[in-house]
């Protein structure tokens, strides 16, 4: 694979030659000595950025690595962290990232796993790829790799995006992939970038509201960590735009995305190698001093800046950000307080908010994109999108699982019952044998139908609506919240044995389905005020299925 000559013993062979060429080169005169004065001192300023401090041996190191691989504990994590703090040496990053990723396991159980993968599923990768894989409309980062480097990168990209269909978003991914084949070979890269993204240690979000949840996080920590700086970034967004900006709003939403792209990338590397052990919390702490030096650099450049957005700054700041290598590493870490208990606690609460639909969390450029859901070719991307965006805010920072299909589950009303039994909000949906797509979002639990009930009964709330995605889709959500006079129509969802019952009032169902699950009715009802979501009344079913939540954060 052609990547370009890179690796940190020629980075630092590179300084000490250049600092020794240069010495000797302007040691002929002494009418230059105080530029050779200067000259040296920014030399030893950089050596001093970039060349590490490890005190540790090569054998020290591995073992230790090895350790926590095995046991991920407290007490392992602590003792890797401290070597890695001090530097990795140039010979072992490679090791570091393969190990710490996950990516070595799976190399190790499987040895051709990156070929196997693309012969198995088949995977055709085009000539062209879009260099905006998993990062919405931003080219990926390439940093200093060749040509064939970027070429390689994409194609990982684009096979991953084939194993991970319900990923669409996920800005980390493409500047780790392009990081790590500077130092591991593709086979490896692939397969380091593959357990990243199935770690249970959560190192990656997954979807804009996950990444938007993050961004506020991160706000609310550089408001703690510093006050004076966030209020230097508020006010420069506000005098950019003209307005004011609304509580819980968040101003620097691609913090991660602006650092990854153009912080140096030595810097970079030595943030991954402490990233890779100690997770999302070394992003932060990074951050909290990034943006602490780029407010002083707002106050500073304001004046000329009139005509600049935040992210231009950025990238101005950045190209001559005095702290960078290892010496921003060492003021992060020197933050006092910002344990991961406090940045859960901050997360918690801004969940709560993503929840109650309080503030614009979720201040993106980027559309909300939904995505396929594995074990499930029911719906159409375009259909999920504006699926997702009836469904309430809360969530949309879930990922929709299907828990239960009639096709591979049988056609029994039982079983869709049992199935459901463990999720409280779900979403039905039925195809006919005209072609059409119908269903309902429904918020309570299907168990409520046995609470003590001989009769068929109703449950639920006015979250519920029913909806028709295919043809000319439609939602029809409760009428009560137009009408205070509820009436006859909090007829939300019933189910029994013998059938399941969304809305009702006025002597008609929107959606009836028997036991069987294969003959359906429609009609109109006071509950949702729908029309008749099929062409006919009467409806044979083709399909039903029902998708659960689960957390993506």
């Amino acid at each position: 694979m052609e990547l370009a000559e890179v690796s940190s013993p020629c980075f630092s062979n590179w300084v000490h030659t250049s600092s020794a060429r240069k010495l000797s080169q302007e040691s002929w005169t002494q009418k230059r000595s105080r530029k050779i004065s200067r000259q040296n001192s920014r030399i030893s300023t950089t050596v001093s950025l970039y060349h590490h401090r490890a005190k540790y041996t090569e054998e020290e190191l591995k073992e230790t690595l090895q350790r926590w691989v095995q046991n991920p504990e407290h007490e392992e994590t602590v003792k890797l962290k401290k070597l890695v703090r001090q530097g990795v040496l140039p010979t072992l990053r490679s090791d570091l990232w393969t190990d710490a990723s996950g990516g070595g396991d799976i190399i190790l159980n499987s040895p051709h796993y990156y070929e196997e993968m693309i012969d198995d599923m088949g995977i055709q990768v085009p000539s062209n790829i879009p260099s905006t894989i998993f990062s919405g409309s931003r080219d990926f980062p390439p940093y200093i790799l060749s040509s064939g480097g970027r070429k390689t990168c994409l194609k990982i990209l684009y096979i991953l995006s084939h194993m991970h269909p319900d990923v669409h978003y996920a800005p980390l991914i493409p500047p780790l992939a392009s990081l790590f084949l500077h130092f591991v070979d593709e086979d490896l890269c692939y397969a380091c970038l593959s357990a990243l993204m199935n770690s249970r240690r959560s190192l990656l979000d997954q979807s804009q509201r996950a990444v938007a949840l993050m961004a506020k996080t991160f706000q609310d920590a550089l408001k703690s960590y510093s006050m004076s700086s966030y209020k230097v970034i508020k006010l420069f967004v506000q005098s950019s735009s003209g307005e004011q900006v609304p509580k819980n709003t968040v101003l620097i939403h691609d913090w991660l995305t602006w650092m990854f792209h153009y912080l140096d990338f030595w810097t970079l590397v030595f943030i991954v190698d402490s990233f890779l052990v100690q997770g999302p919390k070394v992003l932060v702490r990074v951050g909290l001093i990034v943006f602490s030096h780029f407010a002083k650099f707002i106050e500073k450049e304001a004046e000329g800046s009139e005509n600049l957005n935040l992210e231009d700054l950025f990238k101005q700041f950045a190209a001559q950000m005095p702290l960078r290598g290892y010496r921003l590493l060492q003021t992060a870490f020197k933050i006092f307080g910002l344990s991961r208990k406090q940045l859960e606690k901050l997360k918690s609460k801004n969940i709560s908010l993503l929840k109650n639909e309080v503030g614009d969390i979720n201040n993106t450029k980027q559309p909300l994109s939904m995505f396929a859901v594995q074990g499930s070719n029911l719906l159409t991307k375009q259909e999920w999108e504006l699926l997702w965006f009836w469904l309430p805010a809360r969530l949309q920072i879930k990922k929709p699982v299907c828990i239960f299909t009639t096709d591979t589950d049988g056609c029994s009303i039982r079983t869709l019952y049992n199935k459901c039994q463990a999720d409280d909000e779900t979403v039905l949906l039925i195809k006919s044998s005209a072609g059409e797509i119908i269903g309902a979002f429904l918020n309570t639990n299907w168990g409520e139908r046995d609470s003590g009930r001989k009769t068929l009964a109703y449950f639920g709330t006015g979250e519920c609506f029913v909806f028709r995605l295919s043809p000319s889709p439609v939602k029809y959500p409760w009428t009560g919240l137009e009408k205070k006079d509820h009436g006859n129509n909090d007829l939300f969802m019933a189910g029994d044995d013998k059938c399941l019952v969304v809305g009702g009032g006025g002597g008609n169902h929107a959606i009836w389905l028997d036991n069987e699950l294969c003959r359906g009715r429609s009609g109109q009802c006071l509950t949702f005020g729908n029309e008749q979501l099929t062409e006919t009344e009467d409806f044979l079913c083709t399909r039903v299925d029902v998708f659960g939540f689960v957390s993506e954060i």
